[in-house]
């Protein structure tokens, strides 16, 4: 997983839990369910986020560019066979054949 799904695994987690209490016990776990909402709109137009900081402490983020960059390394060399022109033998006069592409 890449650090972008793993912040919305979180948020959508932080979200569902929030909602229980919010119900059960008091309203005020509602408010949590919005700072949650209100972060996730916040870093959309700062491209800011809290969550993703602490992910990069942890070393979450690390290995999800390690993983991409590993596959943008394979498809940088990666280079597809192109279709080659026939190579025709000419014959000269003389003991060896000369290899030429016409």
């Amino acid at each position: 997983m890449n650090t972008e799904q793993w912040i919305r695994a979180i948020a959508g987690t932080f979200i569902l839990v929030s909602l229980a209490p919010g119900y059960f016990h008091s309203r005020y776990w509602l408010l949590f369910t919005a700072f949650v909402g209100l972060n996730l709109l916040q870093s959309a137009f700062t491209k800011w986020c809290l969550t993703e900081k602490i992910l990069d402490k942890l070393g979450v983020a690390e290995k999800s560019t390690q993983e991409t960059s590993s596959v943008r390394q394979f498809s940088l060399t990666y280079r597809p066979i192109r279709a080659q022109a026939p190579k025709r033998i000419l014959r000269v006069p003389g003991p060896h054949l000369i290899e030429t592409i016409l």
